[in-house]
């Protein structure tokens, strides 16, 4: 469609219409202004774009440390699996070699390699810093809670 003024090529769902001297013509945004407006186009509502959250971000206040004995977990998962050290580089999307270092100990694995061997081992490799595990049934100062006392009652 053409703007019925200028010429200018518009979309028939970004026309303005106008009445001038009685003629109603369908006109560009900058036509507009040359008569009086009966009907404008619909404004695109604003995108409100909310940002997705993060499947691997820990919810938890405290920080985690690997396990002791990570390389062992995994060559023991591996092996249960009868899979080669290169076959489980390929489904974790990891260098042979990277593999081979972790089992080996010889090499701490980031935190997207840790990731991938989680979902591929199917448990967690990491714990809570043992200064930051809370004293079960105690509080924050250490006196004993209701639920240590009924525990000494029984």
């Amino acid at each position: 469609m053409q703007c019925e003024v200028c010429g200018k090529l518009i979309a028939r769902k970004n026309a303005f219409i106008i009445s001038t001297d009685g003629v109603k013509m369908n006109v560009c945004d900058d036509c507009s202004s040359y008569g009086k407006v009966l009907h404008t186009p619909p404004k695109k509502p604003a995108r409100i774009i909310k940002p997705s959250p993060n499947p691997f971000k820990r919810a938890e206040s405290y920080e985690m440390e690997l396990i002791d004995g990570i390389g062992e977990i995994i060559r023991k998962e591996r092996e249960k699996r009868n899979l080669k050290i290169k076959e489980l580089a390929e489904k974790i999307f990891e260098k042979e070699s990277v593999v081979q270092r972790i089992e080996s100990g010889k090499f701490t694995p980031t935190d997207e390699v840790i990731r991938k061997l989680e979902k591929f081992i199917g448990r967690s490799l990491r714990e809570k810093k043992e200064d930051q595990v809370k004293d079960e049934g105690r509080d924050e100062a250490g006196a004993i809670t209701l639920a240590d006392f009924l525990k000494e009652k029984k």
